[in-house]
Protein backbone atom coordinates (compact mmCIF):
# COMPACT_ATOMS: atom_id res chain seq x y z
CA UNK A 1 0.00 0.00 0.00
CA UNK A 2 2.84 2.35 0.26
CA UNK A 3 3.32 2.59 -3.48
CA UNK A 4 -0.43 3.27 -4.26
CA UNK A 5 -0.26 7.18 -4.41
CA UNK A 6 2.86 7.60 -5.82
CA UNK A 7 1.69 4.46 -8.74
CA UNK A 8 -1.65 6.84 -8.90
CA UNK A 9 0.36 10.14 -9.62
CA UNK A 10 2.37 8.56 -11.83
CA UNK A 11 -0.55 7.16 -14.11
CA UNK A 12 -2.45 10.45 -13.60
CA UNK A 13 1.11 11.76 -15.32
CA UNK A 14 1.25 10.01 -17.77
CA UNK A 15 -2.51 10.34 -18.85
CA UNK A 16 -2.04 14.22 -18.82
CA UNK A 17 0.85 13.76 -20.85
CA UNK A 18 -1.09 12.08 -23.32
CA UNK A 19 -3.36 14.89 -23.49
CA UNK A 20 -1.73 17.74 -23.47
CA UNK A 21 -0.62 16.75 -27.81
CA UNK A 22 -4.45 17.04 -28.45
CA UNK A 23 -6.23 19.76 -29.63
CA UNK A 24 -9.08 21.05 -28.01
CA UNK A 25 -12.69 20.82 -29.64
CA UNK A 26 -14.05 24.28 -30.42
CA UNK A 27 -16.04 25.57 -27.35
CA UNK A 28 -19.34 27.68 -29.27
CA UNK A 29 -18.48 31.60 -29.45
CA UNK A 30 -15.19 30.82 -29.99
CA UNK A 31 -12.73 32.77 -31.68
CA UNK A 32 -8.93 31.93 -32.08
CA UNK A 33 -5.95 33.83 -34.42
CA UNK A 34 -3.15 32.94 -36.01
CA UNK A 35 -0.60 35.37 -37.33
CA UNK A 36 -1.22 36.26 -41.29
CA UNK A 37 1.99 37.41 -42.97
CA UNK A 38 2.64 39.01 -46.51
CA UNK A 39 5.34 38.50 -48.89
CA UNK A 40 5.30 39.49 -52.50
CA UNK A 41 1.46 40.07 -52.46
CA UNK A 42 0.63 36.47 -51.24
CA UNK A 43 -0.64 35.60 -47.98
CA UNK A 44 0.84 32.78 -45.57
CA UNK A 45 0.12 31.52 -42.28
CA UNK A 46 1.18 28.50 -40.05
CA UNK A 47 -1.04 25.93 -38.67
CA UNK A 48 -0.30 22.65 -36.97
CA UNK A 49 -1.40 19.10 -37.70
CA UNK A 50 -0.95 16.30 -34.91
CA UNK A 51 1.27 13.82 -36.62
CA UNK A 52 2.98 16.99 -39.03
CA UNK A 53 3.32 19.61 -36.42
CA UNK A 54 3.73 23.15 -37.70
CA UNK A 55 3.01 23.98 -41.29
CA UNK A 56 3.67 27.36 -43.82
CA UNK A 57 0.37 27.48 -45.47
CA UNK A 58 0.09 29.96 -48.51
CA UNK A 59 -3.30 31.33 -48.23
CA UNK A 60 -5.31 30.26 -51.60
CA UNK A 61 -8.78 30.61 -51.89
CA UNK A 62 -8.30 29.70 -55.67
CA UNK A 63 -7.35 26.25 -54.92
CA UNK A 64 -10.31 23.94 -54.57
CA UNK A 65 -8.40 21.42 -52.16
CA UNK A 66 -5.94 21.86 -49.55
CA UNK A 67 -1.85 20.45 -51.28
CA UNK A 68 0.86 19.51 -49.37
CA UNK A 69 4.45 19.32 -50.70
CA UNK A 70 6.29 15.73 -50.81
CA UNK A 71 8.57 17.03 -48.03
CA UNK A 72 6.36 18.11 -45.47
CA UNK A 73 4.55 14.96 -45.39
CA UNK A 74 7.20 12.83 -45.70
CA UNK A 75 6.63 11.35 -42.05
CA UNK A 76 2.85 10.76 -42.77
CA UNK A 77 0.92 7.78 -44.34
CA UNK A 78 -0.05 8.82 -47.87
CA UNK A 79 -2.79 7.24 -49.58
CA UNK A 80 -1.34 6.68 -53.44
CA UNK A 81 -5.01 5.78 -54.66
CA UNK A 82 -6.35 8.77 -56.20
CA UNK A 83 -9.37 7.10 -57.94
CA UNK A 84 -12.17 8.24 -55.87
CA UNK A 85 -12.49 11.60 -58.90
CA UNK A 86 -10.93 13.24 -61.14
CA UNK A 87 -8.06 15.88 -60.39
CA UNK A 88 -6.43 18.15 -62.88
CA UNK A 89 -3.17 19.74 -62.27
CA UNK A 90 -1.20 21.44 -64.69
CA UNK A 91 1.81 22.21 -62.52
CA UNK A 92 3.49 24.74 -60.68
CA UNK A 93 6.21 27.51 -61.15
CA UNK A 94 7.99 27.88 -64.21
CA UNK A 95 10.18 24.26 -63.22
CA UNK A 96 9.34 20.48 -63.70
CA UNK A 97 5.27 19.88 -63.54
CA UNK A 98 4.52 18.96 -61.05
CA UNK A 99 2.35 15.80 -60.18
CA UNK A 100 -0.02 14.11 -57.85
CA UNK A 101 1.28 11.88 -55.02
CA UNK A 102 -1.46 10.73 -53.34
CA UNK A 103 -3.64 12.44 -50.42
CA UNK A 104 -3.05 12.27 -46.56
CA UNK A 105 -5.65 13.24 -43.45
CA UNK A 106 -4.69 16.90 -41.67
CA UNK A 107 -6.32 17.62 -38.77
CA UNK A 108 -4.95 21.29 -38.52
CA UNK A 109 -5.78 23.35 -35.35
CA UNK A 110 -3.58 26.58 -33.89
CA UNK A 111 -3.35 27.38 -30.12
CA UNK A 112 -4.43 24.50 -29.23
CA UNK A 113 -7.90 24.76 -30.86
CA UNK A 114 -9.24 21.89 -33.27
CA UNK A 115 -10.06 23.75 -36.46
CA UNK A 116 -11.05 21.43 -39.40
CA UNK A 117 -10.43 17.86 -40.66
CA UNK A 118 -9.44 17.90 -44.50
CA UNK A 119 -8.11 15.30 -47.44
CA UNK A 120 -5.18 17.19 -48.59
CA UNK A 121 -3.54 16.22 -52.25
CA UNK A 122 0.51 16.00 -51.98
CA UNK A 123 2.55 17.00 -54.50
CA UNK A 124 5.88 15.28 -56.02
CA UNK A 125 7.69 18.06 -55.05
CA UNK A 126 9.46 19.51 -51.82
CA UNK A 127 8.61 22.88 -52.09
CA UNK A 128 6.23 24.65 -53.32
CA UNK A 129 7.95 28.69 -54.61
CA UNK A 130 7.28 31.29 -57.07
CA UNK A 131 9.27 34.22 -58.02
CA UNK A 132 9.29 36.50 -54.98
CA UNK A 133 7.79 33.97 -52.88
CA UNK A 134 8.96 32.29 -49.80
CA UNK A 135 8.49 28.49 -49.76
CA UNK A 136 5.35 27.26 -48.21
CA UNK A 137 5.01 23.89 -47.40
CA UNK A 138 1.56 24.04 -49.09
CA UNK A 139 -1.32 25.57 -50.27
CA UNK A 140 -4.29 26.40 -47.81
CA UNK A 141 -7.04 26.07 -50.11
CA UNK A 142 -11.21 26.53 -50.27
CA UNK A 143 -11.88 23.20 -48.26
CA UNK A 144 -10.71 24.71 -45.10
CA UNK A 145 -12.86 27.90 -45.99
CA UNK A 146 -16.33 26.16 -46.61
CA UNK A 147 -17.64 25.57 -43.26
CA UNK A 148 -15.72 27.81 -41.08
CA UNK A 149 -16.02 31.60 -40.64
CA UNK A 150 -12.53 33.06 -41.41
CA UNK A 151 -11.81 36.42 -41.38
CA UNK A 152 -8.42 37.69 -43.05
CA UNK A 153 -7.09 40.84 -41.89
CA UNK A 154 -3.75 41.46 -44.00
CA UNK A 155 -2.87 44.64 -42.56
CA UNK A 156 -3.21 43.91 -38.99
CA UNK A 157 -1.19 40.32 -39.79
CA UNK A 158 -4.40 38.25 -38.62
CA UNK A 159 -6.21 35.42 -39.57
CA UNK A 160 -9.55 34.77 -37.03
CA UNK A 161 -10.97 31.60 -37.03
CA UNK A 162 -14.26 31.87 -35.15
CA UNK A 163 -17.94 29.97 -34.37
CA UNK A 164 -19.43 29.74 -37.98
CA UNK A 165 -22.76 30.16 -35.96
CA UNK A 166 -21.50 33.70 -34.72
CA UNK A 167 -19.86 35.37 -38.72
CA UNK A 168 -21.60 38.06 -38.89
CA UNK A 169 -19.09 41.31 -38.86
CA UNK A 170 -18.87 42.55 -35.54
CA UNK A 171 -18.38 46.27 -36.66
CA UNK A 172 -20.26 48.14 -38.83
CA UNK A 173 -18.62 49.33 -42.70
CA UNK A 174 -19.19 45.88 -44.14
CA UNK A 175 -20.68 45.20 -47.62
CA UNK A 176 -22.65 42.15 -48.25
CA UNK A 177 -21.24 41.66 -52.15
CA UNK A 178 -23.44 39.04 -54.22
CA UNK A 179 -21.73 36.07 -54.63
CA UNK A 180 -22.29 32.00 -55.39
CA UNK A 181 -20.46 29.64 -53.40
CA UNK A 182 -19.57 26.30 -54.23
CA UNK A 183 -17.75 23.65 -53.02
CA UNK A 184 -15.62 24.43 -56.10
CA UNK A 185 -14.68 28.22 -55.42
CA UNK A 186 -16.03 31.73 -54.93
CA UNK A 187 -17.61 33.40 -57.41
CA UNK A 188 -18.12 37.38 -57.62
CA UNK A 189 -20.03 38.79 -60.65
CA UNK A 190 -18.14 42.66 -61.27
CA UNK A 191 -18.56 45.14 -63.53
CA UNK A 192 -15.37 46.52 -65.15
CA UNK A 193 -15.68 50.41 -67.11
CA UNK A 194 -12.95 50.57 -69.66
CA UNK A 195 -11.01 53.82 -70.45
CA UNK A 196 -13.52 54.30 -73.29
CA UNK A 197 -16.62 53.73 -70.34
CA UNK A 198 -17.48 50.69 -72.58
CA UNK A 199 -18.60 48.11 -69.37
CA UNK A 200 -17.76 44.67 -69.39
CA UNK A 201 -19.47 42.16 -67.57
CA UNK A 202 -17.40 40.01 -65.44
CA UNK A 203 -17.69 37.09 -62.71
CA UNK A 204 -14.45 36.17 -61.25
CA UNK A 205 -12.81 33.53 -59.22
CA UNK A 206 -12.29 35.15 -55.20
CA UNK A 207 -8.71 33.99 -55.45
CA UNK A 208 -6.15 35.00 -52.77
CA UNK A 209 -3.52 32.56 -54.35
CA UNK A 210 -3.18 34.99 -57.19
CA UNK A 211 -1.35 38.65 -56.67
CA UNK A 212 -3.59 40.41 -59.67
CA UNK A 213 -6.92 40.46 -61.94
CA UNK A 214 -6.32 37.78 -64.17
CA UNK A 215 -8.35 37.19 -67.16
CA UNK A 216 -9.48 34.55 -70.03
CA UNK A 217 -7.99 35.66 -73.04
CA UNK A 218 -11.54 34.55 -74.98
CA UNK A 219 -12.01 38.37 -73.08
CA UNK A 220 -9.66 40.27 -75.37
CA UNK A 221 -12.61 41.82 -78.21
CA UNK A 222 -14.60 42.85 -75.12
CA UNK A 223 -11.95 44.36 -73.53
CA UNK A 224 -10.90 46.41 -76.81
CA UNK A 225 -7.37 44.46 -77.36
CA UNK A 226 -6.03 42.87 -80.11
CA UNK A 227 -7.33 39.47 -80.08
CA UNK A 228 -4.34 37.74 -82.11
CA UNK A 229 -1.17 39.83 -81.07
CA UNK A 230 1.81 39.36 -83.48
CA UNK A 231 4.22 41.69 -81.56
CA UNK A 232 6.23 39.94 -78.91
CA UNK A 233 5.70 40.91 -75.37
CA UNK A 234 8.10 41.47 -72.48
CA UNK A 235 5.40 40.55 -70.01
CA UNK A 236 5.69 37.33 -68.05
CA UNK A 237 4.16 36.12 -65.22
CA UNK A 238 4.42 32.47 -63.50
CA UNK A 239 1.57 30.66 -61.58
CA UNK A 240 0.54 27.23 -60.59
CA UNK A 241 -0.05 26.81 -64.49
CA UNK A 242 3.69 27.52 -65.00
CA UNK A 243 4.94 30.45 -66.80
CA UNK A 244 3.07 32.28 -69.56
CA UNK A 245 3.43 35.76 -71.51
CA UNK A 246 0.85 38.46 -71.08
CA UNK A 247 -0.72 41.62 -71.92
CA UNK A 248 -1.97 44.18 -69.63
CA UNK A 249 -5.89 45.58 -69.73
CA UNK A 250 -6.65 48.70 -67.76
CA UNK A 251 -9.85 49.40 -65.70
CA UNK A 252 -11.02 52.78 -64.26
CA UNK A 253 -13.73 51.31 -62.32
CA UNK A 254 -14.33 48.51 -60.70
CA UNK A 255 -17.49 47.61 -58.98
CA UNK A 256 -19.26 44.73 -57.20
CA UNK A 257 -23.38 43.55 -57.37
CA UNK A 258 -24.83 44.35 -53.89
CA UNK A 259 -24.11 47.62 -53.55
CA UNK A 260 -20.24 47.99 -52.74
CA UNK A 261 -18.30 51.11 -53.90
CA UNK A 262 -16.44 50.95 -56.65
CA UNK A 263 -13.08 51.19 -56.81
CA UNK A 264 -11.54 53.54 -59.40
CA UNK A 265 -8.30 54.37 -60.70
CA UNK A 266 -6.30 52.69 -63.02
CA UNK A 267 -6.95 49.22 -62.64
CA UNK A 268 -4.89 47.16 -64.10
CA UNK A 269 -6.04 43.21 -65.42
CA UNK A 270 -3.54 40.69 -66.65
CA UNK A 271 -4.41 38.92 -69.81
CA UNK A 272 -2.27 35.87 -70.27
CA UNK A 273 -1.61 34.79 -74.01
CA UNK A 274 -2.44 31.47 -74.03
CA UNK A 275 -2.33 28.85 -71.73
CA UNK A 276 -5.79 30.24 -70.13
CA UNK A 277 -7.79 29.93 -73.07
CA UNK A 278 -11.29 28.77 -72.41
CA UNK A 279 -11.54 25.87 -70.02
CA UNK A 280 -12.94 22.31 -72.18
CA UNK A 281 -15.25 20.10 -69.85
CA UNK A 282 -13.20 17.22 -70.83
CA UNK A 283 -10.42 18.82 -68.85
CA UNK A 284 -12.50 20.10 -65.91
CA UNK A 285 -15.71 19.62 -64.20
CA UNK A 286 -18.54 21.73 -65.07
CA UNK A 287 -18.03 23.50 -62.18
CA UNK A 288 -14.29 24.32 -62.23
CA UNK A 289 -14.82 25.26 -65.78
CA UNK A 290 -17.11 27.69 -64.54
CA UNK A 291 -14.40 29.13 -62.03
CA UNK A 292 -11.81 30.09 -65.09
CA UNK A 293 -14.74 31.25 -67.34
CA UNK A 294 -13.63 34.48 -66.81
CA UNK A 295 -10.63 34.91 -64.87
CA UNK A 296 -9.61 35.12 -61.19
CA UNK A 297 -9.65 38.45 -58.55
CA UNK A 298 -6.40 38.54 -56.84
CA UNK A 299 -4.91 40.29 -53.95
CA UNK A 300 -4.09 43.65 -56.05
CA UNK A 301 -8.03 44.08 -55.31
CA UNK A 302 -8.70 41.92 -52.26
CA UNK A 303 -5.64 43.14 -50.25
CA UNK A 304 -7.84 46.46 -49.87
CA UNK A 305 -10.44 44.66 -48.01
CA UNK A 306 -10.91 43.04 -44.68
CA UNK A 307 -12.30 39.62 -45.79
CA UNK A 308 -14.82 37.97 -43.73
CA UNK A 309 -15.71 34.06 -44.80
CA UNK A 310 -19.04 32.87 -43.51
CA UNK A 311 -19.21 29.02 -44.77
CA UNK A 312 -22.63 28.93 -42.70
CA UNK A 313 -24.33 31.62 -44.59
CA UNK A 314 -22.12 31.04 -47.49
CA UNK A 315 -21.78 35.09 -48.00
CA UNK A 316 -18.81 37.15 -47.82
CA UNK A 317 -18.14 40.19 -46.30
CA UNK A 318 -15.44 43.11 -47.12
CA UNK A 319 -14.85 46.42 -45.35
CA UNK A 320 -12.34 48.49 -47.26
CA UNK A 321 -9.32 49.67 -45.18
CA UNK A 322 -9.57 53.10 -44.59
CA UNK A 323 -6.88 54.67 -47.31
CA UNK A 324 -9.40 53.09 -50.30
CA UNK A 325 -12.51 54.80 -48.41
CA UNK A 326 -10.82 58.40 -48.76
Amino acid sequence: MRNAAPRIGFILFLALCATAGRAQTPAAGFRVTAPLRVAAQHLFVDLEDEKLGKLSFMVDTGSETTILTAKAAASAQIDHHLTDRFYSLYGFGSGARAKLKGHLQLHLRTAGIELATLKALVLNKDELSLKGMPPADGLLGWDFFQHQCVRLDARAGIMEVSDPEHCAPREEGFYTPHVEWMKEGLLLPMTATLASQKTVALTLHVDTGANSIVLNPRLREALQMEKNPQKETGNQGSGINGSYSFDIAKAVRLEAEGGHPGLQGEIPMIVPRGGYSQPSWLLAGRDEARLARCGSLGNSVLGSYILIFDGKEKKLYEKAYKSREQ
